[in-house]
C-alpha cells in the first residue's frame, strides 16, 4: 500500500487463518491504520462499503455498514410466529 492508502480485508470467520493474517498485516504497519479488517462479513456488507462515500474515514463508513448488517441478520421464523 502506498502511503495515503488504506486497504479494507473482508473475511468469513472472526478467529479463522485469513482474520489473523489480515490483522498481522494490518499490525506489521506503523500504526496499523493503512489495513481494516472485517470478518463474518455478507453481500450486503461488502456493497455497501464498495459504493460508500469516497470521502468520508474508512474507518466511519465500515462502523455504520457493520451496524446496519447487525440489523439485517434475523431469524425469519420468529417474525413470522410473533
Amino acid at each position: 500500500a502506498g502511503p495515503s492508502e488504506e486497504w479494507v480485508v473482508f473475511t468469513d470467520l472472526l478467529g479463522g487463518s485469513i482474520t489473523n493474517q489480515g490483522l498481522r498485516a494490518a499490525a506489521s504497519l506503523p500504526g496499523g491504520r493503512d489495513i481494516h479488517v472485517v470478518a463474518g462479513i455478507n453481500l450486503p456488507l461488502v456493497i455497501e462499503v464498495v459504493l460508500g462515500d469516497a470521502e468520508r474515514p474508512v474507518g466511519e463508513v465500515l462502523m455504520e455498514a457493520v451496524a446496519r448488517a447487525r440489523e439485517q441478520l434475523v431469524y425469519v421464523n420468529n417474525m413470522i410466529n410473533d
